[in-house]
């Protein structure tokens, strides 16, 4: 993974990205910084001082261990925690994975299921964990099999302890955690952890489209204009408001799938049934916390236009936008608020 500044004549904070487009009215200059992880772009827009190469590295070697540390395919911490389960042993874990165990069996209980990171034996079948595979549609019976057979978030109990905490198994059974859905969220957290650290006081880190804009000096505190992207063209549906230190994330059809006839079959499998969720297209979320934005925005996906509002509610969700497979758009109040009108 390399490093490379970007835009080193310190040009103004504009970045393209592929969901959202973000402007903001500060002229103060910024450099934009870029890193490869977890199969996307990082990019990292700040305002430089002493400190930022110390900063930059530190987020490029957290980067390199996280994406093998919770990857659920590669030699890691995650994959060790799967096997242990799996064997039924217990096995002592991270800091970083006690809050994500934490946060995930809270998103996966309080959804109902729609988040559920124990749909990695799902992924694997339908091949969506290794993109030079050939991808094609499993044997209903494979899919049922391992829908009875996997243990899910509730099947396993977290020991909290501050100074060793650990996982062990309630049951027997196979468990293959797969986190590419609240994942990003933690590593742009822990991303906004470095900055902060080294004293940035305004920057945006952007990971393939989700993204968080941070400040800790009320000289930046001020609102930013995005755009969200049409799930289907290369439009934007409209724009919005975001507040500093909030993130937007978005989880949609169009990242991975394949085509059988006239289906498109996509990454996000429904944990209910173990197949592609046909009806919805997109899901943007706005919070304060980027982990819960990753996690509600991929629970939200597997909503329908009849129930999708009182899921929001159920998960405390006030601004998210649901776009459906057929480009009907639904929206909650708190969000409506934040559209900026166009003005011709």
């Amino acid at each position: 993974m390399k490093l490379r500044a970007l835009n080193i004549h310190r040009a103004l904070l504009f970045p393209c990205i592929a969901v959202i487009s973000i402007s903001c009215s500060n002229t103060t200059p910024l450099e934009l910084y870029r890193f490869y992880a977890m199969g996307t772009w990082i990019e990292i827009t700040l305002q430089p001082n002493e400190e930022s190469q110390l900063a930059l590295r530190e987020i490029e070697d957290f980067l390199y261990q996280y994406e093998k540390d919770f990857y659920p395919w590669v030699e890691g911490e995650l994959k060790e925690l799967n096997t242990s389960i799996t064997d039924s042993e217990t096995i002592f874990i991270s800091p970083l994975m006690l809050e994500l165990l934490e946060k995930s069996q809270f998103m996966f209980n309080a959804s109902e299921g729609r988040f559920d990171p124990s749909i990695g034996p799902l992924v694997e079948l339908w091949g969506f964990n290794n993109m030079m595979s050939q991808m094609t549609v499993p044997e209903d019976d494979d899919i049922q099999n391992l829908l009875s057979e996997r243990l899910t978030l509730n099947d396993i109990a977290v020991n909290k302890s501050i100074n060793a905490p650990s996982v062990q198994p309630i049951k027997r059974g196979i468990l293959l955690l797969d986190f590419g859905g609240i994942a990003k969220g933690q590593s742009i957290n822990e991303i906004r952890k470095i900055l902060l650290n080294f004293e940035h006081e305004n920057f945006v880190i952007n990971a393939g489209g989700d993204l968080l804009v941070g400040t800790t000096d009320p000289q930046y505190l001020q609102n930013y204009s995005i755009g969200i992207r049409s799930p289907r063209e290369e439009s934007i549906v409209f724009n919005i408001e975001i507040y500093s230190n909030e993130s937007v994330f978005t989880s949609g059809d169009y990242e991975r799938f394949f085509e059988e006839g006239n289906n498109r079959l996509h990454h996000l499998i429904n944990p209910i049934n173990g197949y592609p969720w046909t009806e919805t297209a997109s899901v943007t979320v706005i919070h304060d916390d980027p982990i819960i934005a990753d996690a509600a925005a991929t629970a939200l996906f597997f909503t329908t236009q009849e129930n999708w509002l009182a899921v929001t509610e159920i998960l405390d969700i006030s601004m998210a936008m649901r776009i459906d497979a057929n480009g009907s758009i639904a929206i909650t109040e708190n969000m409506r608020e934040r559209i900026i009108p166009n003005i011709e």
